[in-house]
């Protein structure tokens, strides 16, 4: 019996989930924030190189939008024609729109780590469920590519350097997005 329980409670502890619901008190809007418990634990979606990745800071599902933040590095600027792609290894594509505030922003909250003296910005978009699904059933992304007012930036997914790290990332990436999938389904 200890077994089982220790079995069902690893995802738990390993992978944990921070999952709160606000209703806005102005349009009475239902939010539901899915994050991680510990903040230096966030999912890695892609590992471009050693020490340069691109977690997921959070996953907002409000009025029925699906909204991803990312961190990413450096300061650039978007407009209402900025997308984001994601190219999967199987080849399969997907494309999202930028979250914008405005007509013109400039990598929203922007913010500087004392720590390691970089620069980081928060970017949201809308993804939709058959990511998730996607990236619940396992698979791994090889491309993302963000589109500025200045062109376009790469960030190839190579993984990290030890193959059991590697492992444990994409497990974990996979169990959040099962956690996420399957609470959407149960909310329906």
């Amino acid at each position: 019996m200890k077994r089982i329980l220790f079995l069902f409670l690893i995802p738990c502890f390993c992978f944990g989930q921070n999952i709160i619901e606000e209703v806005d008190e102005f349009t009475g809007e239902r939010k539901t924030v899915f994050n991680s418990l510990r903040k230096n634990k966030q999912p890695i979606i892609v590992v471009e190189r050693p020490g340069q990745a691109i977690p997921i800071k959070e996953i907002k599902d409000s009025n029925n939008q699906i909204i991803m933040t990312i961190t990413i590095n450096g300061n650039h600027f978007f407009n209402d024609e900025s997308e984001l792609w994601v190219l999967f290894e199987n080849g399969e594509k997907h494309i999202f729109d930028i979250e914008l505030y405005g007509k013109l922003i400039q990598s929203p909250n922007y913010y500087s780590d004392s720590y390691t003296s970089a620069y980081y910005s928060y970017l949201d978009f809308t993804i939709s469920e058959n990511f998730i699904d996607d990236m619940s059933n396992g698979r791994q992304i090889k491309t993302f590519r963000l589109f500025t007012t200045d062109g376009y930036i790469n960030y190839k997914n190579s993984g990290w350097l030890g193959a059991k790290k590697e492992k444990r990332r994409q497990e974990g990436l996979k169990t959040w997005f099962t956690n996420i999938k399957n609470y959407l389904i149960s909310r329906q």
